[in-house]
């Protein structure tokens, strides 16, 4: 498992990320911005193009016919900018740089999830092989009643150690989400074996449900 503190250190470190003055904000570093732009815009042939796309699954086992060719790009950058990272910190450090750069709704997002852009779902899935994927929109009972269920599990800490909590826009990637995993509604509770549903709960049912589905996919990844 990924020390997460310890990497934002060495990311802050490398110039990926830097402290804003006067706060305890943390942005991306120009640095690593400018070097991502230069590397996206300078492999634009396609034997280039493949060769990036060749070395990162080699080096990291993820199919990069799944991804945005703006996470190639922040992988790409990592790994040319940090020498001692392991590939599950690079993967990490991706998921770090989303969650600054995300700019989406976060209303019926609960406090200790990743929101997530859906470019990043394969990502995510990698870093956690168990993993919880919740599908929300606004102006949705339901979804706020599973947003506090979820808050009131992590804040008794009854959720487990190494379960990867992941939160879905449900109305920005309606279609994607149709199609890779059959939601059409929301709240749709996702419980995932890498990027393969286990179980789903449609709709809401209290706390115990949600803690035993995390408790399954958990005993089956890491028992």
């Amino acid at each position: 498992m990924t020390d997460q503190h310890k990497l934002v250190g060495e990311l802050l470190r490398s110039n990926i990320l830097s402290e804003e003055d006067n706060s305890n904000r943390i942005s991306l570093h120009s640095e690593f911005v400018n070097r991502r732009n230069k590397l996206l815009s300078e492999k634009i042939s396609k034997s280039d193009t493949e060769s990036i796309a060749e070395d990162i699954e080699l080096s990291l086992d993820l199919p990069v016919s799944e991804l945005n060719a703006d996470v190639v790009g922040a992988i790409a950058t990592l790994d040319d900018v940090t020498n001692n990272l392991s590939s599950h910190e690079i993967l990490t450090s991706v998921l770090i740089v989303q969650q600054i750069e995300y700019n989406g709704p976060t209303t019926n997002v609960p406090l200790g999830f990743i929101p997530l852009n859906w470019k990043y779902l394969p990502i995510f899935q990698k870093v956690y092989p168990a993993n919880v994927l919740y599908c929300w929109r606004n102006d949705c009972s339901p979804c706020e009643r599973v947003k506090s269920d979820f808050e009131e599990l992590r804040e008794s800490n009854l959720i487990p150690d190494g379960v990867g909590l992941g939160a879905l826009y449900g109305p920005s990637c309606s279609r994607e989400l149709q199609e890779k995993f059959d939601v059409t509604a929301a709240p749709t509770t996702l419980f995932c074996i890498g990027n393969n549903v286990d179980s789903r709960i449609i709709g809401s049912y209290g706390k115990k449900a949600l803690q035993a589905e995390m408790t399954t996919i958990h005993e089956r990844v890491f028992e």
